[in-house]
């Protein structure tokens, strides 16, 4: 059981779109407001990780303390704080083995349709470089499979004309398959990822994730 920093899902986004899509890898930079910068072809893109609340609060246990840590290393109220959340941890000879992040949650698209719907909020509050074209990409971790139907109403929902900027594109990351979502034409085409493409994307982007952990 391994869980990543943003650093890591930002350069999933990348590596994605890039082996997925045929983005440019040499004008789509890692950026800030938004992540995902081509200046080139006038493209920005944010990352954005649909997770529940609690169960990020989890994952954070995760990212200090990975598999085989040795429970006697570990800070006592740490472990009382991830059970009293409602995970649970596996351990044997006294090493962590695994565990879970809680009991289980809806498997619906309402709560990544509010995820969007808050990042919505953000490129119309200022502070975002806006393009000609702009994206929003999502690490989906809430609803799967996303069926069309689901598809179909989250579109639907995060169309929305009250803001002066909206997102053109969607992308839905589902670790097996990209999901592009047209939000002008509210259409939707999928993209298979391959398991020896996933796992490359997955471990380029866990190397630099830790490279840049440690230079900080």
């Amino acid at each position: 059981m391994k869980f990543q920093n943003k650093y890591y899902y930002e350069k999933l986004a990348q590596l994605t779109l890039t082996s997925i899509l045929s983005f440019s890898q040499d004008t789509l930079v890692l950026s800030d407001k938004p992540d995902l910068q081509d200046y080139s072809h006038n493209i920005g893109v944010e990352v954005v990780q649909d997770t529940y609340p609690n169960e990020r609060q989890l994952e954070s246990f995760w990212i200090k303390y990975e598999q085989n840590t040795t429970i006697d290393s570990i800070p006592k109220k740490q472990i009382d704080g991830y059970i009293k959340r409602g995970g649970k941890l596996k351990i044997e000879n006294r090493k962590l083995r695994g565990g879970s992040l809680g009991p289980q949650t809806p498997n619906n698209p309402v709560h990544l349709v509010d995820t969007i719907k808050k990042k919505q909020q953000r490129l119309n509050s200022g502070g975002y470089q806006l393009f000609e074209t702009n994206a929003l990409f999502v690490i989906v971790e809430t609803v799967s499979p996303l069926f069309d139907s689901y598809v179909d109403s989250i579109i639907q929902s995060v169309n929305i004309t009250e803001y002066d900027f909206n997102f053109d594109y969607l992308f839905l990351y589902c670790h097996y398959e990209l999901i592009l979502c047209d939000l002008s034409k509210q259409t939707h085409s999928r993209f298979p990822i391959s398991k020896e493409v996933r796992e490359r994307i997955e471990d380029s982007s866990y190397r630099y994730s830790e490279d840049l952990a440690n230079k900080k």
